[in-house]
């Protein structure tokens, strides 16, 4: 198994610097997470998200310019022995890592270290979660039966050995691509969502996690940059 989630973001738009990643806005407001068993409804601040996923092409750029996060170089505190397995090597993509498909096998660590490079967050896991409501014509899909069943279906739909383009992802509501039926992506809250026992056997649709690998978290899927508004 490997861990994940994703985020999103909404309909003001940000211009984003040449190279950028658009990201775009969501106003927040109260919300409860899906299937939580104890339904406590929570309040999400405004915050912008990308629009896709990071690229393993924008990673390759950060890696090459930061050695201490290759995969041969990295400190075992801070990568298990699946980080960026499905590359040819330390700067070398590969077959299976397409340069513009989402990153995958990085660790919760190595995303906040390139994140920081470029003065954004990953969203916290009530951004993503009331992000991830959207389905590509409403705000808030959790009631739709139609819109859990695809949730659903990806679940038991196996992860292709090479991904598609991060861009080729349906857009929900918000204008968001990848957030469900791609990968899965790291929330900046990991640790809170694990204590708390938010798993998918206590009814949290939308995560899962896998074993820590001498002494490291998880490797994660997916990485998407967050900013508070």
């Amino acid at each position: 198994m490997n861990a994940f989630l994703t985020g999103l973001l909404a309909l003001l738009s940000v211009v984003p610097l040449a190279g950028e990643v658009a990201m775009v806005r969501i106003d927040g407001g109260p919300y409860t997470r899906p299937l939580e068993k104890a339904g406590q409804v929570r309040q999400v601040a405004p915050f912008e998200l990308d629009v896709r996923q990071v690229t393993n092409a924008e990673f390759l750029a950060f890696v090459t310019a930061r050695p201490e996060w290759r995969r041969s170089q990295v400190n075992p505190l801070f990568a298990d022995a699946g980080y960026l397995r499905h590359w040819a090597g330390d700067t070398e993509l590969g077959p299976l890592a397409p340069p513009d498909a989402p990153v995958t096998n990085v660790s919760w660590f190595a995303a906040r270290a390139y994140l920081k490079s470029l003065g954004k967050r990953l969203p916290s896991l009530d951004e993503w979660e009331f992000a991830a409501r959207a389905d590509a014509r409403q705000a808030d899909a959790t009631k739709d039966p139609e819109f859990r069943k695809q949730i659903l279906a990806w679940y038991s739909t196996p992860t292709p050995a090479v991904l598609p383009a991060a861009a080729t992802m349906p857009a929900n509501f918000h204008g968001v691509r990848g957030l469900h039926g791609l990968v899965w992506e790291w929330p900046r809250d990991f640790v809170a969502s694990m204590s708390g026992g938010e798993s998918r056997s206590d009814g949290t649709l939308l995560h899962k996690w896998t074993e820590p690998g001498q002494g490291a978290e998880p490797s994660v899927e997916a990485v998407r940059k967050a900013v508070s508004k």
